[in-house]
């Protein structure tokens, strides 16, 4: 089944690979062959890219992946790793090798027949595209099973039209060899050379047939031009199809969008459904044409009637997004349905959101679920991605955590910046997988050299943290500012921190400034908070409260803590606004419920002073215990002074001892010289004067008046003890 999914932009080489183009002369399951006409030959292992045009794009686009097994005869033989379109004979290639070799001179060679020069670089070409027999097929041919290889395609004055092979057909063996599926065939066929005559036996409308076909050379792009151009002028629609691709490509001819519209509308009158897609396409986008959104629609729905999947799909994302038609839903699970029941991943995968969300059909997670796995096992990797998001959000079991590192593996594998970024993060917090920061690093990187803004960003993060690399600040700020001239919003904070504390870099206050504003325009909270800081104490721009305000109140709607407590001591103190309690209390209530200590007790004075609001001695207590449980010593103090003194509960020396030493210990000095006047006097705790003094000298050191005053009580200067 022809599956056209999603077009990837190519990503430039690097200068020390060598691109050998090439072309396929023929598709056998997963099993490519490629000519290659050049001097260089690719080794086993070569990465081979599988293009084609898109249109309104200059260059061509990614289709599919394949690797280099081997080289025979100057024909590479390549299996694909990833098909997101159609793979078929005459799609060009790009075969990546790394260390390319020179043929070998004659000299070098035995002396045979299948090693002459003559056929050195005259790969074996028969011109069809075949796959493993389906069910639909067993059955339309009357099969007891399923062995075989059926033709997908037959391309235009091949060996294999010459010899009458038809699209549906299934052979079933070679030169009287049975075939067992599309792998073995084209094992069976490469056996052969160029001028070799091979015996194919197909299976034909429930007929067992017999057909000879002679393998020829892959002819060059003039050549296979003038030949779809006769074809294509003798009415021929596939052919003026191609004729319109290469057009739109420019190869073979001049590229000339119009004339490719032309060809396209002539295979489209014709009623060939491709045909009528491509013309629709160029009539939505006015490529080649004046733009006519209700023609393209009459054409896409024409080639939708025919049941041609892609142009299937088009029509319902027209009705989803209402695009020239009135929003249905409905209509658009209904189109889906019939693309995706034919196998048609993107369809798949969009049918499966519209049950994961009820659009034109009921909810139903389990079916939602079932169709996005379709997408993802037909290679589509926006289902894989979706696929490991549900079993993320799935998480109950560890099992699921794997399956998802299982789909983004298969993403990643297929070159997806996205999936690869996630599944280093994956690796590197050791979710689904053992922590490893080395393929953490190893994927982040991948991903980060196609311009994943995230990996990038998460780079300098093992760089910053030392994860699986030395602790390297300039490295790091290195990927932070790579990320942030990308305009990822977090990194751009982080290269703020880099300047503001000098790390990787000269300090530089005025710079941090002006990256946390980058980030804060972009509604990043952490970078609005330090924003206020900023302008609340004149670091790197001039002080103005104002602003801090501000900035601190864009935070705090989004739920920043630090931003609502430093808000609400704002409107407690009065600046930058004008002074309210009832507002001070509002933030802190925000900051203090998502258990921010220092908001907790500033809450609790407000409401033990009434100020804003009643006093209540009980809310008070309530916030400052949360505090003070929590280990804040602020919060220790008060519980220790509202016991003390019998402030709305009775009073306890005991309790208000225990409360003060727990904030002693942690330096508070109200707290230190406190319970040192209960150790002097025995109260609470059992009478001590050595621990006495000692909690008030701690104190004294700190500068505490009262605990100053107390020793001079006793006739010690804390001074100069």
């Amino acid at each position: 089944m022809t599956v056209l999914i999603l077009l990837m932009l190519m990503i430039p080489t690097t200068s020390h690979t060598i691109e050998i183009p090439g072309q396929i002369t023929s598709v056998n399951g997963e099993h490519l062959q490629i000519a290659c006409h050049t001097e260089s030959v690719p080794l086993p292992g070569d990465a081979v890219e599988i293009l084609q045009a898109v249109p309104g794009i200059e260059e061509d686009a990614l289709v599919g992946k394949a690797r280099v097994v081997a080289v025979r005869s100057g024909l590479i033989e390549a299996r694909v790793e990833q098909a997101t379109g159609e793979v078929r004979p005459g799609r060009k290639v790009r075969v990546l090798s790394k260390e390319p070799q020179k043929p070998a001179k004659p000299a070098d060679r035995p002396n045979d027949a299948r090693n002459d020069d003559s056929l050195l670089n005259c790969p074996v070409w028969l011109g069809v595209a075949v796959r493993n027999v389906d069910a639909q097929a067993v059955a339309e041919a009357d099969l007891t099973d399923g062995r075989g290889a059926l033709v997908q395609h037959v391309m235009l004055e091949s060996p294999a039209e010459k010899a009458g092979i038809l699209p549906r057909d299934i052979l079933v063996a070679v030169n009287g060899t049975e075939i067992a599926d599309a792998r073995q065939f084209a094992g069976a066929v490469n056996q052969h050379v160029v001028g070799e005559d091979v015996f194919l036996e197909v299976v034909r409308e429930g007929k067992r047939i017999e057909l000879s076909a002679t393998l020829e050379t892959t002819p060059d792009q003039k050549t296979l031009t003038s030949v779809f151009r006769r074809r294509a002028e003798q009415g021929d629609p596939v052919a003026q199809v191609e004729m319109g691709t290469r057009f739109q490509q420019g190869r073979g001819v001049q590229k000339d969008v119009t004339v490719a519209v032309q060809w396209y509308r002539k295979a489209a009158e014709l009623g060939d459904a491709q045909g009528q897609l491509e013309l629709a396409r160029a009539l939505s986008m006015g490529q080649g044409v004046e733009k006519d959104l209700e023609e393209a629609l009459q054409w896409l729905q024409k080639a939708a009637d025919q049941g041609y999947p892609p142009a299937q799909t088009e029509l319902a994302s027209a009705y989803e997004r209402a695009i020239g038609l009135e929003r249905d839903f409905a209509k658009a699970a209904e189109w889906y349905r019939k693309a995706a029941e034919q196998g048609f991943a993107l369809a798949q995968n969009n049918l499966g959101a519209m049950y994961l969300q009820g659009r034109g059909v009921e909810k139903d997670e389990r079916e939602a679920f079932s169709w996005v796995e379709k997408a993802a096992e037909n290679g589509s990797c926006l289902a894989q991605k979706k696929l490991a998001q549900l079993y993320i959000q799935d998480a109950a079991v560890e099992s699921n955590l794997s399956q998802a590192v299982r789909w983004l593996h298969r993403a990643a594998e297929q070159g997806d910046p996205d999936a690869q970024a996630r599944l280093g993060l994956m690796y590197e917090v050791g979710k689904g997988v053992d922590c490893d920061f080395i393929q953490a690093l190893y994927w982040y990187r991948k991903a980060a050299a196609k311009g994943a803004l995230s990996a990038q960003r998460a780079l300098g993060v093992m760089y910053r943290d030392g994860k699986g690399v030395l602790k390297d600040m300039k490295e790091a700020l290195r990927w932070f500012r790579k990320a942030a001239e990308g305009g990822n919003a977090v990194a751009q904070a982080d290269v703020g921190m880099m300047y503001l504390t000098g790390s990787g870099t000269a300090k530089n206050e005025e710079e941090a400034f002006a990256w946390y504003l980058e980030s804060a325009k972009q509604g990043n909270a952490l970078a609005q908070t330090k924003l206020g800081s900023m302008y609340q104490s004149g670091q790197g721009v001039p002080k103005d409260e104002a602003k801090a305000v501000e900035w601190f109140r864009k935070a705090g709607e989004q739920g920043d803590r630090f931003a609502q407590v430093n808000l609400g001591w704002m409107y407690e103190q009065g600046k930058g606004v004008t002074q309210d309690y009832s507002r001070a209390r509002q933030w802190y209530q925000k900051a203090a419920e998502q258990g921010f200590l220092t908001a907790q007790v500033n809450l609790g004075l407000l409401h033990e002073y009434g100020r804003g609001g009643p006093r209540s001695y009980g809310e008070a207590m309530k916030w400052y215990h949360q505090a003070g449980k929590a280990g804040d010593p602020r919060g220790q103090y008060a519980m220790g002074l509202i016991a003390a003194e019998g402030r709305g509960v009775q009073k306890s020396d005991e309790t208000a001892a225990g409360w003060f030493e727990l904030a002693a210990e942690q330096g508070h000095p109200g707290a230190q010289t406190y319970l040192g006047i209960m150790c002097l006097e025995g109260r609470g705790v059992d009478r001590d004067r050595v621990k006495g003094l000692m909690w008030l000298l701690k104190a004294s050191d700190q500068g505490f008046a009262e605990a100053q005053r107390k020793l001079h009580e006793y006739g010690i200067d804390g001074a100069n003890q």
